[in-house]
């Protein structure tokens, strides 16, 4: 898998459902939970029901338990589990965009890859800043941008064939 996912998976012991990613293998045991799985070098599950058995390159294994999220960086080597922290998290399923705590980069990360757009700043201390909210999606990027704009100072403008948002 190379995007984002959102599973709802039956235990079945005799036909058993793995998601690979990066060579990274999700075993499910029965579940629903999501992928954000963009790059290689980093990416995400979050369990909502059930339980999965991770297994990472390198062969090693967490097993997940409800509210939980493990992160995969392989530019430290590191696998982390910790709580979930929005429970909003695959608000994207029902058509929202949920951020908690998340910087003005990350969002404009995730506002790229919805709307398919590219996103250029550099305002470094407007990129550091820190959002919760939600958005819905099907108000389009237009809406997203006011709504942020609205937290923060920030102007934009799309370049001459719309594929490139300049934030001033």
């Amino acid at each position: 898998l190379k995007g984002e996912a959102y599973f709802k998976v039956v235990h079945n012991g005799w036909r058993p459902f793995h998601v690979q990613s990066f060579r990274n293998d999700i075993q499910v045991l029965g579940t629903e939970f999501n992928v954000r799985a963009y790059s290689e070098s980093h990416y995400e599950v979050a369990l909502m029901k059930g339980s999965v058995k991770l297994t990472d390159a390198k062969d090693r294994q967490i097993t997940m338990h409800p509210g939980e999220v493990v992160s995969f960086n392989s530019d430290r080597d590191a696998m982390k589990k910790e709580p979930m922290q929005d429970p909003e998290y695959y608000g994207w399923t029902k058509g929202i965009i949920s951020f908690h705590h998340k910087s003005l980069n990350d969002i404009f990360r995730l506002l790229s890859r919805i709307y398919r757009v590219h996103i250029s700043c550099n305002r470094v201390l407007l990129l550091n800043e820190h959002y919760t909210g939600k958005i819905p999606i099907n108000e389009g990027l237009e809406h997203a941008l006011n709504v942020l704009k609205m937290s923060s100072r920030f102007n934009y403008t799309y370049t001459q064939n719309q594929d490139t948002i300049l934030i001033q």
